[in-house]
């Protein structure tokens, strides 16, 4: 995505047109906020059902970016979500352990999705989902 060019929404539609029906893997990480790609918690690109890239803007400090949306999560055939980390902890235990919140944990988009966590990453989950690969 070339998030350097000025126009982010036509950058976000031109991008769009490039990507298949579904992605073979696609490989997400998740922040301390839990948020993931960069969809953050309580944010309107969360409910976007039709487009597969928005202009956004989010994290600390507020920056404009560009993100995919839960589509292109949702129809992805292979989902990883890497984590490492203590500052991950509690994000990862509320998006794998955590009642369903997809608003304000977004990595729950991601959830049936194959994690791969280091020890400091799983030390919050309370099942032995957690174990280091």
């Amino acid at each position: 995505m070339e998030a350097e060019r000025s126009d982010l929404s036509t950058v976000a539609r031109e991008y769009e047109s490039l990507l298949p029906e579904s992605l073979d893997v696609l490989l997400l990480g998740i922040g301390a906020d839990g948020h993931t790609a960069s969809l953050f918690p309580h944010a309107p690109a969360l409910a976007e059902s039709v487009r597969l890239v928005l202009a956004v803007v989010g994290g600390d400090p507020l920056v404009q970016r560009l993100t995919i949306t839960p589509p292109v999560i949702a129809r992805a055939s292979r989902l990883l979500v890497m984590a490492a980390g203590a500052d991950k902890a509690a994000a990862v235990a509320h998006a794998l352990e955590g009642r369903d919140n997809v608003a304000g944990v977004p990595a729950q988009l991601a959830r049936h999705g194959t994690w791969i966590l280091d020890q400091a990453a799983a030390q919050a989950l309370r099942r032995g989902t957690g174990a280091p690969a």
